[in-house]
């Protein structure tokens, strides 16, 4: 079966003297980070910090940084990563050794949201990005423990959120991953009916996806048939993998968080080499192909690629609603689309879970 074809979703300055151009060869300098961007990645490198020691102090630590971070910056464009981030770290604590940690990180994140929620002198934007934060603090509780009362707690906290001036920047990431969470929790035809709900919401941005997500649903009716000609010029049938989960990871040389995500699926393919088979998608341009290979090579990355130097029209980003990387699309054994929006520290839990593997 074939996937039916998806419906997705320069200023000069002027200068009197002349426009000045860098000499011939000479690489552009790199564009400076703003005091917002580097603030966002000492979150980031607090957060990835394998090295750091796993307590309370660390938890307080990250939690502090990632708070101030979204009350001062509520409209950034990286404040929903950050949201996401915060609220997901708990994830990260893969090592079985741990389990204890993460549902104590979870609780004083929540005790954390307690006294900052409401502060005094919060603007109504970081109200509601601290509101986004609380529905993807349950959201996460959720996912960790399914039960119906934290389930009818984080609808709730997400019609609060929809109420909110500014929450709109948060909507469809809280709703794709309540619909997530009603697939599994309950079952496929509750999160279709939510999703069919959210095709009328008020949010174009929401019922924008909700749209396009609906055509996925035709894409999970049957096996997937994907085949290409790598970027090493290998053909690869992906279903000849069935009998493995696979991930699809969308990825561009141009954006750190992508490539992050390929490296860390690289160490849970190592590690789950007869269940997960991984391929890369890039979203780079034809005059960009150079540095994709020489990332792969770099990186020791055994996986076939997709390249179609399309950017981010590449032809899978259409059939599957990925707009922008980073992005992980999961196959289940059987070659049955499961999520568009897998988030790379899950997929080692997500393996365990369809192999049964404790």
């Amino acid at each position: 079966m074939k996937i039916p074809p998806v419906v997705a979703l320069a200023c000069l300055t002027f200068n009197p003297v002349g426009l000045a151009q860098a000499p011939a060869g000479q690489p552009k300098a790199a564009p400076q980070k703003s005091p917002v961007d580097l603030a966002a990645a000492d979150f980031y490198t607090l957060r990835n910090d394998k090295a750091a020691k796993v307590d309370e102090a660390r938890f307080k630590q990250l939690i502090a940084a990632g708070i101030a971070f979204i009350q001062q910056n509520p409209t950034h464009g990286q404040v929903n990563g950050v949201v996401n981030g915060l609220a997901n770290f708990s994830d990260t604590m893969t090592d079985k050794n741990l389990a204890a940690f993460r549902g104590h990180y979870r609780g004083v994140l929540k005790f954390a949201l307690i006294d900052e929620r409401n502060k005094e002198g919060l603007t109504p934007e970081a109200r509601a990005a601290m509101a986004a934060l609380e529905a993807a603090s349950l959201d996460a509780d959720m996912r960790a423990s399914p039960d119906k009362e934290t389930l009818d707690a984080l609808r709730e906290s997400i019609d609060r959120l929809t109420a909110m001036p500014g929450g709109g920047r948060f909507l469809v990431d809280r709703e794709r991953s309540y619909v997530e969470i009603q697939t599994k929790a309950i079952n496929a035809a509750a999160g279709e009916r939510h999703l069919r709900k959210l095709t009328q919401h008020a949010d174009k941005g929401v019922a924008g996806w909700a749209r396009a997500d609906l055509n996925l649903l035709e894409i999970k009716k049957a096996p997937y048939e994907l085949k290409f000609t790598a970027l090493d010029g290998k053909e690869c049938d992906v279903a000849k993998l069935r009998g493995k989960a696979v991930a699809l990871v969308f990825f561009a040389t141009t954006n750190e968080g992508s490539v992050k995500s390929l490296l860390a699926l690289k160490k849970v393919q190592a590690d789950y080499k007869r269940e997960l088979a991984v391929i890369a998608v890039s979203f780079d341009q034809e005059a960009d192909r150079e540095k994709v290979d020489a990332l792969v090579k770099a990186n020791k990355l055994a996986w076939p690629v997709h390249f179609d130097g399309q950017g981010a029209k590449n032809e899978w980003a259409s059939m599957l609603n990925i707009s922008r990387v980073p992005a992980i699309v999961f196959f289940d054994q059987k070659g049955i689309l499961l999520t568009n929006n897998q988030r790379a520290e899950r997929v080692e839990a997500e393996v365990k879970r369809l192999f049964k593997i404790k």
